[in-house]
């Protein structure tokens, strides 16, 4: 787990996912993701690794094509649901603190937002020196977001179950 966390949490690490779900092609890849073509390639090695890509030589086109697996999909849909209910958490901060009373009352210093959501997110799991640790914050963040991990495990069962029908 924790090298999922690390890979996530590196330059380009999710926005490099989010490329191979709308293209195959490496030079596609990195057009979407805009990053350079060395740090799409090391995201990408480390993502086949992992077992969120798979890497296809395709006989026809002598072109190597990435391909997202079902986890990888999983884990862009649970990154998007945790991006999601921050702005909705950070939109319903930013309501409080525009109310006058609110403003004066306020005993606790504001932290400094953390420069891109989901990555302070995953570097808080990161930073867990064991396995057991990073699992109980993973949970603990996603308790925070109110989300329920078990809940979220159960529906990707039943949709699966849907779907094979």
């Amino acid at each position: 787990m924790q090298e999922l966390f690390k890979a996530l949490s590196k330059r380009g690490g999710i926005s490099v996912l989010y490329a191979v779900c709308k293209s195959k092609y490496f030079n596609k890849i990195v057009e979407l993701s805009g990053y350079d073509r060395g740090t799409v390639y090391r995201r990408l090695e480390e993502f086949v690794k992992l077992g969120l890509i798979l890497k296809r030589y395709d006989l026809e086109s002598k072109l190597l094509n990435y391909i997202i697996t079902p986890t990888g999909k999983r884990i862009l849909k649970l990154v998007e649901e945790i991006e999601r209910v921050y702005r909705e958490g950070v939109l319903a901060e930013e309501i409080k603190q525009s109310e006058p009373d609110v403003l004066e009352s306020a005993d606790e210093e504001v932290s400094k937002p953390v420069e891109t959501p989901i990555k302070g997110i995953i570097d808080s799991i990161y930073n867990k020196t064991t396995e057991e640790d990073m699992i109980v914050e993973a949970k603990m963040c996603l308790k925070e977001l109110d989300i329920d991990f078990e809940d979220e495990v159960e529906s990707e069962k039943s949709k699966r179950k849907k779907r094979k029908r």
